[in-house]
């Protein structure tokens, strides 16, 4: 009989040996069943949850090469198809007044979201040095100036962003036809994954209709909110990856003319964006 759970230090010890024991039974249960049947169980990921194998600096230093030159490898194989697109994109600047050329914005801003920079200001600190631009240039020649991150800001407030949503769609679209993902298929397929999460929110109910509004707090202290809540969709491959496709704002408007369902939602919009030919 198993010894329930308690305060003690000996019976908690013991309840603790039995359940261990408990569990090497039933797994051995388990193995004995899938080698009678000769299964094949198909792992749902390749992820490793393990330490570092690395035993000194140099070998680690090794390992992190090989990645970056993989990468670059990567970089350079479908950055021509990706700037192609967005090459496309209409420049509204004043011709007199363009220092950064469209390429140059587009490669910091794609560096920013690769190093996951969170802010202008941490773009501004990590991306605009002498050394790592340095190195950034033997990789993308393109380069040839390094813009300020308001730059890029101002820049991508008035052009047509669906523009690179649709470079990004063709890339992914590249990607699949060219069966890049054909290894890390789970069961034969390409799954999809869809998560909503809160961006930010604020106290108080501002003169901003598209900001989604609610009620927090007990009885008595109850305020209202205001928050930024978006819709995710990843392609979540065998190995951990996680490919982000665009993901969908909520709004106050949105959400109270359309009585949809969230999976609806989300179906109407990778339909819409993401059908493959």
């Amino acid at each position: 009989m198993l010894i329930v759970n308690t305060q003690s230090p000996v019976t908690h010890s013991i309840y603790r040996a039995n359940l261990k024991k408990k569990i090497a039974t039933s797994q051995k249960q388990i193995r004995n069943k899938v080698i009678t049947a000769n299964a094949d169980i198909t792992h749902r990921t390749q992820a490793v949850n393990a330490k570092r194998s690395y035993q000194t600096i140099e070998d680690e230093q090794e390992a992190r090469q090989a990645i970056v030159a993989d990468q670059i490898k990567v970089w350079r194989r479908t950055l021509p198809t990706l700037m192609k697109k967005l090459s496309r994109i209409s420049d509204p600047r004043r011709p007199k007044s363009i220092k950064h050329k469209i390429a140059v914005l587009m490669i910091f801003g794609l560096l920013a979201f690769v190093f996951r920079r969170s802010s202008r200001r941490e773009m501004n600190r990590e991306l605009t040095g002498a050394a790592i631009n340095h190195h950034l240039r033997k990789i993308f020649p393109e380069l040839d100036s390094i813009p300020h991150a308001d730059t890029l800001a101002r820049f991508l407030e008035r052009i047509n962003v669906g523009v690179i949503e649709d470079a990004h769609i063709a890339l992914i679209k590249q990607l699949i036809t060219g069966k890049k993902f054909k290894r890390l298929l789970i069961n034969g397929c390409l799954p999809i994954t869809i998560d909503g999460c809160q961006k930010l929110f604020r106290n108080g109910l501002l003169h901003d209709s598209h900001w989604l509004q609610r009620t927090v707090g007990s009885e008595g202290n109850k305020i209202s909110q205001q928050y930024v809540y978006a819709m995710e969709a990843n392609i979540t491959l065998k190995n951990g990856l996680s490919i982000p496709l665009c993901p969908n704002i909520w709004r106050w408007k949105i959400i109270s003319l359309l009585i949809l369902s969230v999976s609806n939602i989300v179906s109407w919009s990778l339909l819409k964006g993401y059908q493959l030919d």
